[in-house]
């Protein structure tokens, strides 16, 4: 096998990063600030070598 050949390029994905809010239920409804999202925000980006790096972060926002 050739180590030294390069590998194939990935084809360029949409530079706008892609979000997903997924919703957290509160463990007691009566607690309404108790209530948040958590919100993944994942990207995708190519490094020097083009491959692809995942970059994945999660926050949490509370409800006010």
């Amino acid at each position: 096998p050739r180590s030294s050949s390069p590998e194939p390029e990935v084809e360029p994905r949409r530079k706008r990063p892609f979000q997903a809010q997924v919703q957290v239920p509160a463990q007691n409804p009566e607690e309404p600030l108790s209530q948040g999202s958590l919100v993944m925000k994942f990207t995708q980006v190519l490094n020097r070598n083009r491959q692809p790096k995942y970059s994945v972060e999660f926050v949490s926002k509370a409800d006010q």
